[in-house]
């Protein structure tokens, strides 16, 4: 998991780091990762190991009122 998330700021650079990171480089809890569309990857589990056909989805919660 965090080759992916490498590999996605090395390809896409400032504007991938700053959505996914805070200033001061922790990774921001608004955004949740669900691996296969079944379960969440936690901030603490981004060593997570990835297989080949796994699919991720990066969302981003909103809240409001």
């Amino acid at each position: 998991m965090k080759d992916v998330l490498n590999e996605l700021m090395n390809r896409y650079g400032k504007k991938v780091r700053d959505a996914f990171y805070d200033q001061e480089g922790n990774f921001d809890l608004m955004i949740q990762i669900a691996l296969n569309g079944k379960s969440f990857i936690g901030v603490d589990k981004h060593d997570t190991p990835l297989n080949e056909g796994d699919s991720l989805i990066f969302m981003i919660l909103l809240t409001g009122g």
